[in-house]
């Protein structure tokens, strides 16, 4: 239990996340496209990596040929939270560099634990069945 005692200091790492599903109810911070569509959050994976963040919105990378698309797809999301905390200023087509050192440590991450990124439209959705546009 060194680590409660503090007598080993924790090494910075990345920090992951992975949420691939939806949350509705959407609120005032939520992107705009999802708040037109009534969603809080849609499916993403996200990397911390000190003061960066960067989200990989799975739908946008699934839909519009992955790493071939950004940053024109939208699908990749760039902050810098020490001066963005509250992530307004999307930097992914200012920061090329760290956006995509991010991104391929985020992918690595999801190829070296199986997380499960849609690859494809799913062929059994009917948009007018679901209410969707």
């Amino acid at each position: 239990m060194s680590l409660f005692r503090s007598e080993a200091p924790l090494s910075p790492r990345p920090l992951f996340w992975h949420f691939p599903g939806y949350l509705d109810n959407p609120v005032i911070r939520a992107r705009e496209s999802d708040r037109k569509l009534g969603f809080r959050s849609r499916p993403t994976t996200v990397i911390r990596d000190g003061n960066w963040k960067l989200h990989l919105f799975h739908e946008e990378w699934a839909l519009d040929v992955g790493r071939a698309g950004v940053p024109k797809n939208k699908a990749v999301e760039l902050y810098d939270l020490s001066q963005d905390p509250g992530e307004r200023h999307d930097l992914a087509s200012e920061r090329p560099a760290e956006r995509d050192r991010l991104l391929a440590e985020l992918l690595s991450w999801v190829d070296r634990i199986g997380a499960k990124i849609p690859r494809q439209p799913n062929p059994a959705f009917k948009p007018a069945a679901s209410g969707a546009d």
